[in-house]
């Protein structure tokens, strides 16, 4: 792929990074003001979408092992939350679209769905030594061996305030 690309570096890398980043931004920020789990995930998809972009455009080898890493650690860790919010709604627990907090009171009565739903949560956020922290971190030492260092750090800053929804 790079290959390919690799003479025309110079115009897409930095377009890409900069998709990437207002991306993360974005998709970080406007999660931090959502209170029901649906649109929680849907502002943490353009987020992670933007994680995506950004191994891309690191434009190494680092990059894409990172984001085919990355794409399977989301789409396990994603998938079981939509199970978790599938499995309260089949059995009638909540509402079809409950809020954040009514879904993580669920731990109170029924630990099982509780940690079923706290362990993908914790692995979006980058939590160690989950999956989802291993590949947020090979995006960032992809990202750093390709010279950014102001993105990188940009990109630990983004993955605190992430952890705050």
């Amino acid at each position: 792929l790079f290959d390919v690309f690799e003479p025309l570096s110079w115009l897409w890398q930095p377009i890409l990074f900069q998709v990437a980043l207002l991306s993360i931004i974005i998709g970080t920020v406007g999660a931090m003001h959502q209170r029901r789990i649906k649109r929680l995930l849907a502002y943490s998809t353009i987020s992670h979408n933007g994680f995506l972009a950004l191994a891309l455009a690191s434009g190494n080898q680092e990059g894409l092992n990172s984001l085919i890493i990355y794409l399977f650690v989301y789409l396990l860790t994603s998938s079981s939350i939509f199970l978790f919010l599938l499995s309260i709604n089949e059995r009638g627990f909540f509402t079809e679209n409950p809020t954040f907090y009514e879904s993580c009171g669920i731990i109170k009565t029924h630990k099982f769905l509780g940690v079923c739903l706290a362990l993908p949560l914790f692995s979006l956020a980058g939590i160690p030594p989950l999956f989802g922290f291993i590949a947020k971190y090979q995006i960032f030492f992809s990202t750093l061996q390709a010279g950014y260092l102001l993105i990188s750090l940009v990109l630990v800053l983004v993955s605190v305030i992430s952890c705050y929804y």
